[in-house]
């Protein structure tokens, strides 16, 4: 795979519970293989958007603690959005 078209992210096992999710060297998978990966991804970050939010509206989460994990969540969104856009181009 030329390296324009590699995919940007590297992942790395880890057993931090902060991380959102574990990581892989994909430098040598098929881009199919992680175009696969990154929607599955998306489709958890969707659920997750949809859980918070109704866990925030049952009142779980304080104002200030929803913004920050859907800014974070909304921002990994767009991260894996944009990858998948990408690597659609090849």
């Amino acid at each position: 795979m030329p390296p324009e078209h590699q995919p940007s992210f590297r992942v790395a096992s880890t057993t931090d519970p902060s991380l959102p999710f574990v990581l892989v060297d994909a430098s040598d998978a098929p881009v199919e293989v992680v175009v696969d990966y990154l929607r599955e991804r998306r489709e958890v970050i969707y659920e997750n958007l949809r859980d918070l939010n109704f866990e925030y509206k049952v009142g779980k989460y304080p104002d200030e603690d929803y913004a920050i994990q859907r800014t974070s969540l909304e921002d990994e969104a767009t991260t894996v959005i944009t990858e998948i856009e990408s690597l659609e181009r090849v």
